[in-house]
C-alpha cells in the first residue's frame, strides 16, 4: 500500500554522475535511491528524509499508521542490499550500466562477453567487478571465462516499460511532435469515418465517367470509319 505512505518532499538531484544508477523512482520519474560505487563498496542515497517531523514531515514512510510496513521493508531491504545479501541483479534496462560481482574463483585476466547481435566484446574485471555500459542493444548477454568449463554468467537488458506505454495524448503534444497538415484529429467514431470518407474522396479517382468517355468515341470513332466502307 505505497498510497498510503506518500512522499510529499524529496531533494531533486541534477544530472548524475555516468557511475551511479537509479535502483527506485517515485511516481514522478524522478529517482528516490541511486546507488554509487566507491571502491569495492557502494553507497545508497535516499532522496527523501527518514527523520520525524511532526510539522510538516517529508513523508509518511515510517509514521505510526496502520499500514506503516513498505517504509520499514524498505529501509531493511537497503540495509540488506548494503552489506550484500541481497541477490545480485542480472536485469537491466537499455543504457545503464551493467554490474556482475566476481567471485575469488571466478577470476581471471580477461573475459568474452557476448552481446544478443552476437558480437564478442573482450573486457576485464576491475577490483573483482564487471563493469558493461554498452547496453544499447535489449536481449541477453553472456559473460564466459576460462574455457568450455569455467565461469558462465548471464545478464538480460530490457527496453524501458515507458517505451510501449501506449497512453493517449493530447493535442498540444501532437503538435509538438508532428506538423499541423500531418495529422487529423478525431474525438469520436463519427469525426473518424467523416475524416476516412473525407481523405479518400480527395486520393480516390473514380473512372466510371473516364470509361464512358472512352466507349462514347469508340462508338462515334467505329460509326466514322464505317461510313468510309459505304456509298449513298
Amino acid at each position: 500500500p505505497w498510497d498510503k505512505n506518500p512522499v510529499f518532499k524529496y531533494w531533486d538531484l541534477d544530472r548524475l554522475d555516468d557511475s551511479a544508477q537509479v535502483l527506485l523512482r517515485y511516481g514522478n520519474g524522478r529517482p528516490a535511491i541511486v546507488e554509487q560505487r566507491v571502491g569495492r563498496g557502494r553507497v545508497l542515497t535516499l532522496t527523501t528524509s527518514l527523520t520525524e517531523s511532526t510539522r510538516r514531515p517529508w513523508n509518511l514512510l515510517l509514521m505510526p499508521q496502520p499500514e506503516a510496513w513498505p517504509g520499514f521493508a524498505l529501509i531493511t531491504g537497503m540495509a540488506q542490499y548494503l552489506v550484500g545479501r541481497v541477490e545480485e541483479k542480472t536485469n537491466y534496462l537499455v543504457g545503464q550500466v551493467a554490474v556482475l560481482r566476481m567471485g575469488k574463483d571466478e577470476l581471471f585476466d580477461s573475459y568474452l562477453l557476448t552481446t544478443p547481435l552476437g558480437d564478442t566484446v573482450k573486457i576485464r574485471e576491475q577490483e573483482g567487478l564487471i563493469r558493461f555500459d554498452d547496453t544499447k542493444v535489449p536481449g541477453q548477454y553472456q559473460l564466459r571465462a576460462g574455457g568450455e568449463t569455467d565461469v558462465r554468467r548471464g545478464l538480460s537488458v530490457n527496453v524501458d516499460p515507458a517505451a510501449t506505454r501506449l497512453a493517449r495524448v493530447d493535442e498540444k503534444t501532437l503538435l509538438k511532435d508532428f506538423d499541423k497538415t500531418s495529422f487529423r484529429l478525431a474525438r469520436n467514431t463519427d469525426d473518424l469515418v467523416r475524416q476516412r470518407r473525407a481523405g479518400e474522396a480527395v486520393t480516390r479517382w473514380e473512372a466510371y465517367p473516364w470509361l464512358v468517355l472512352l466507349v462514347a468515341l469508340a462508338v462515334i470513332g467505329e460509326n466514322l470509319l464505317s461510313s468510309l466502307f459505304y456509298r449513298k
